[in-house]
């Protein structure tokens, strides 16, 4: 899976997640452990490097699943177990972990370029058809959405 990310998109965010201090809450620790967090970071780490890519990291504390990807809205009071919310600013329907992918996107796209995202831009910006070397606007490669669909 590392290998076919790595290969196929010039930029990858990533959320650099405290998988330590997660594996260490009871609650967490299975799930993590399964994922692999900390593993799939580091594979990626050194494979975009092998093909030409890049990983952004976006830190702990932004938050990518309280934050409405269409609008910027914040709720502030999301709990771990609210897996879908409605924005109380543009009524925005939010699948977590989708709407959080979006926002990592959007952040590492931001953090790269240091250029502000529009929440709602639909920006496509990692290209490739086997190769993580280029980006958008070769008319060599295609272009597509990096999100965690892949994953």
């Amino acid at each position: 899976m590392t290998t076919y990310i790595a290969q196929t998109y010039a930029l990858i965010g990533l959320e650099d997640l405290n998988a330590k201090g997660m594996a260490a809450n009871h609650r967490l620790a299975q799930a993590v452990s399964d994922a692999s967090f900390f593993e799939v970071q580091r594979q990626l780490l050194y494979k975009t490097e092998q093909y030409e890519g890049y990983v952004q990291l976006v830190d702990r504390w932004y938050p990518s699943s309280k934050t409405c990807h269409t609008c910027g809205w914040i709720k502030k009071d999301l709990a771990l177990d609210d897996r879908e919310w409605a924005c109380e600013h543009c009524g925005t329907v939010n699948e977590r972990d989708f709407n959080a992918s979006l926002n990592i996107r959007d952040e590492a796209f931001r953090l790269i370029t240091d250029v502000p995202v529009v929440a709602s831009s639909g920006q496509k910006f990692a290209c490739g058809a086997g190769s993580a070397g280029f980006l958008c606007g070769g008319s060599e490669t295609f272009c597509d959405e990096a999100g965690t669909k892949v994953l």
